[in-house]
């Protein structure tokens, strides 16, 4: 059994109804043949059966993109999870992601979408929270308020992001022989010096 990359929190709020579905970003996948065996919450529950032949991964890294069919495959199960089996008629959708996209990722999210079933996409760097509240005060077009479905990418940021990058280095220092003793000192002096 594997598991790469932490999750992103996906969430989907529907308007006048609030948030109808929270689950983590993951797909677990047969390694034998990459059928898809669940996604989601689903996925997450799979992580915790011993069988070898199931991957458990994230098709997001950071709330970016890194695995494109498996994004759509997930985004698509979940929106089907909470609209029904079609998305009739094709709904705007807002995607709420994490700041500092690159315009490569702001055009893959963008694609995913549409390719998901939405007839018009609206991306917002921003937390769902503060979007809706900027619709509310109609502080955004008039285009913006048609909008009935919010799809937020999210992980508990900057500190999520943080520990995964911190426990990367801290894997990379002990495959290279430094101690955790290193470690913190590196730290304490790096914390004198900023």
């Amino acid at each position: 059994m594997e598991k790469a990359y932490e999750p992103a929190d996906i969430m989907i709020s529907i308007k006048d109804k609030g948030v109808v579905l929270k689950e983590k970003s993951l797909v677990a996948l047969n390694a034998t043949d990459w059928k898809v065996l669940a996604v989601g919450d689903d996925a997450e529950h799979i992580f915790d059966s011993p069988e070898e032949q199931i991957k458990v991964i994230s098709p997001l890294h950071k709330g970016i993109i890194a695995d494109y069919q498996a994004a759509v495959y997930l985004f698509s199960s979940l929106l089907k999870k909470v609209l029904g089996k079609k998305l009739f008629p094709k709904p705007l959708i807002a995607v709420c992601t994490p700041t500092g996209l690159t315009e490569v990722e702001k055009k893959a999210f963008t694609d995913l979408f549409y390719q998901v079933g939405a007839r018009e996409v609206f991306l917002a760097e921003c937390p769902l929270e503060l979007l809706l509240q900027k619709i509310k005060t109609q502080e955004l077009t008039a285009r913006w308020q048609k909008i009935k479905i919010f799809v937020s990418i999210a992980k508990d940021e900057p500190i999520h992001y943080l520990k995964e990058q911190l426990l990367e280095a801290l894997a990379y220092a002990r495959q290279e022989g430094i101690t955790d003793r290193q470690v913190e000192e590196i730290l304490e002096e790096i914390k004198l010096i900023s």
